[in-house]
């Protein structure tokens, strides 16, 4: 997919893994109504826990600016066939990001299965088709 303006998606470095994981676990908290109903209070740091073990056992790729590998624009995490969790900061939402990352974690046509569901993603249409799998971060 070609974006509208210079975009570099590369593999996640160390030094991404914070941003990563907290944009993870925000944005999961305030768009999944499967989550908001739980206290924030019992939802972080479990959950923090959490993100950072799928992190650390899975593949994820960040999207950039070519000049400024820093400022991540988006991310997706994945692990073989399960799409774990897919981000785009909101600025970048609407303008394809999205789409490109999935491209590119699915470029072999791997994904079956999504891990975390969200109230977007459960508006959106995509053509991949992917099954909700919740029993995937059983043993993570």
């Amino acid at each position: 997919m070609t974006l509208p303006w210079p975009c570099l998606i590369r593999p996640a470095e160390p030094s991404d893994t914070g941003l990563v994981a907290h944009s993870w676990v925000e944005s999961y908290y305030r768009g999944s109504r499967d989550v908001r109903c739980v206290k924030v209070s019992h939802y972080r740091q479990p959950m923090f826990r959490r993100v950072e073990r799928i992190l650390a056992s899975s593949s994820t790729l960040v999207a950039c600016e070519p000049d400024d590998r820093d400022h991540l624009l988006g991310w997706v995490c994945w692990r073989g066939p399960t799409l774990h969790y897919v981000y785009v900061t909101q600025l970048r939402r609407s303008s394809g990001l999205m789409a490109a990352l999935l491209d590119a974690a699915d470029k072999d046509g791997q994904l079956e299965t999504y891990s975390h569901r969200t109230d977007r993603w459960m508006s959106m249409e995509d053509s991949r088709t992917l099954r909700f799998n919740p029993c995937a971060l059983w043993h993570l």
